[in-house]
């Protein structure tokens, strides 16, 4: 099944985004959280490295 991007998947698109905003929102959420947490364990190693001579 091959699939092209039609104005009616775009459409469909948009009504699933429309419906799911929440989980779209979530999935940022979720996403900018873990960046969040890897450049507070980044900084945390570099204050360790700066601490220790």
């Amino acid at each position: 099944m091959e699939v092209t991007f039609t104005p009616q998947l775009g459409q469909f698109l948009l009504a699933l985004l429309g419906q799911y905003y929440w989980l779209v929102i979530l999935i940022i959420f979720v996403v900018a959280l873990f960046g969040l947490a890897k450049l507070v364990a980044a900084v945390a190693d570099l204050v360790k490295s700066w601490r220790t001579p």
